[in-house]
């Protein structure tokens, strides 16, 4: 197992880059300087035996075309690719001409980001696409294992940057029911507790990741990440920032390539920065439970599905007359709830080419003061908004599509839209990645992708 962490630092003969030339004297051109990179360990929270990178925590280390980032008190940020030390964690660099002045106050930060308006109290960070290439692999770390060193000043021509974590490591073990290969990992919370995207402030005294963006949801993409009979344990490397899930309950949803889903529950715990963690257990596979439901009466889905029912289901066939009340729930069972907060449904499958959308009933969609109410054969506005659907086929009569009605599903791969479908609404597929076909008459939609 690769246990070493990839990092990046300029020195040496490259030019250095500075946002105007009023800036430049911060960099001063000099005799040869010395400038010391060093990145701490991670320290597992908790002592374990079976931990497979050491029992002591995460051995990282700096690696061959890592860039830091190095902002002066005033001015614009340099970018300092390594060019020695790779495989240690204290990289040293001899400067081939450039100095620090010792009249200013530097700061670094991990990995670098380029801009030439990026600014040493905002540098943005993201944890979104996070994805694991091969069983137990950890060389997608680095992209997202923010790290900073608080303000420095040169002494006697040197400096020393000793780099924090500001996030979280997570091993997450889990067991598959047989042999498979997993596809990707959703973590939700009732809440919306992960950080999506944020700000590192290098001004400040202690350098720390402000949220600007949080979900109830989380997302690991994985490729080649294979278990065998012999072995039916799955292996995930993921980086989060500091997040406290102490008594919460995340729900586990993996996702293989058969397009199976898999549960666990896990016991929520506090991350902190500069901590690595262990999670994991043996995972559920779910039954495929193809069920098929006939409505009469408008309004009834809820009762002939079953409170017990709706968060277990993955595949489904509905055939009648659904109203909002019918919708809203099917949104709730497809992961969206009557807000738009995830909920724990599983159904990605949906088959409704033999039903008919009628208006009346509950709201299906209300959010920050709008109320969505079904119509006569529309696929209403934001109806299957961030729906974790993969599939669905649409009710024959159906006739318009409405507002972002599937924007942000990013699973879903096919959509069968039928013949009289003759306006689809502003971006109804905005974020979608999916492939759709059309009958063979729909001259106006024909079978591509939107």
């Amino acid at each position: 197992m690769q246990n070493k962490k990839k990092m990046m630092i300029l020195l040496g003969s490259l030019p250095l880059f500075c946002g105007c030339s009023t800036e430049m004297d911060l960099w001063d051109l000099n005799e040869a300087e010395q400038i010391t990179f060093t990145a701490s360990d991670f320290e597992y929270s908790k002592t374990r035996t079976n931990l497979d990178i050491t029992e002591a925590g995460a051995v990282f280390t700096w690696g061959e075309k890592d860039t830091v980032g190095i902002f002066p008190d005033e001015g614009a940020q340099a970018y300092f690719p390594m060019v020695s030390g790779a495989g240690t964690k204290k990289a040293a660099f001899t400067g081939g001409g450039w100095a620090l002045k010792p009249s200013s106050t530097y700061a670094a930060y991990y990995p670098f980001k380029s801009g030439p308006t990026l600014t040493p109290d905002a540098v943005p960070v993201s944890y979104l696409g996070q994805k694991q290439t091969g069983n137990a692999s950890t060389t997608h770390l680095g992209a997202y294992d923010y790290m900073a060193a608080v303000a420095t000043t040169p002494t006697d021509g040197k400096v020393n940057f000793e780099f924090k974590h500001l996030g979280a490591l997570v091993q997450l073990k889990v067991k598959m029911p047989a042999a498979g290969m997993l596809r990707k990992l959703t973590f939700v919370c009732e809440d919306s507790v992960f950080v999506s995207k944020g700000l590192l402030d290098l001004k400040a005294e202690n350098p720390a990741i402000i949220p600007t963006e949080k979900s109830d949801i989380f997302e690991v993409s994985l490729d080649q990440v294979t278990t065998t009979e012999n072995d039916l344990t799955a292996t995930i490397y993921f980086m989060l920032p500091p997040t406290n899930l102490s008594g919460k309950t995340v729900t586990l949803k993996a996702l293989d390539t058969y397009g199976t889903t898999h549960v666990l529950s896990l016991e929520g715990m506090n991350f902190q920065a500069g901590k690595a963690y262990q999670w994991g257990g043996e995972l559920e596979k779910y039954p495929d439970l193809t069920r098929i439901y006939h409505v009469e009466t408008p309004g009834t889905l809820p009762q002939l599905v079953g409170e017990d029912n709706k968060y277990t289901i993955t595949e489904m066939k509905v055939t009648g007359n659904l109203n909002g009340t019918d919708l809203r729930l099917i949104r709730e069972m497809a992961g969206r709830s009557l807000k738009g907060s995830a909920t724990n449904g599983m159904l990605m499958k949906l088959d409704l080419q033999d039903a008919r959308i009628v208006e009346g009933g509950e709201a299906y969609y209300s959010y920050n003061g709008y109320i969505y109410h079904s119509k006569n054969d529309e696929i209403g506005n934001r109806l299957f908004y961030e729906s974790i659907l993969t599939e669905i086929k649409l009710p024959r009569s159906t006739v318009a599509i409405g507002d972002f009605a599937f924007w942000n599903s990013k699973g879903l791969k096919s959509i069968a839209m039928p013949n009289g479908v003759n306006s689809i609404g502003e971006s109804a597929f905005r974020d979608c990645i999916y492939n759709h076909r059309t009958t063979k008459t729909n001259q106006k939609y024909p079978s591509v992708n939107l």
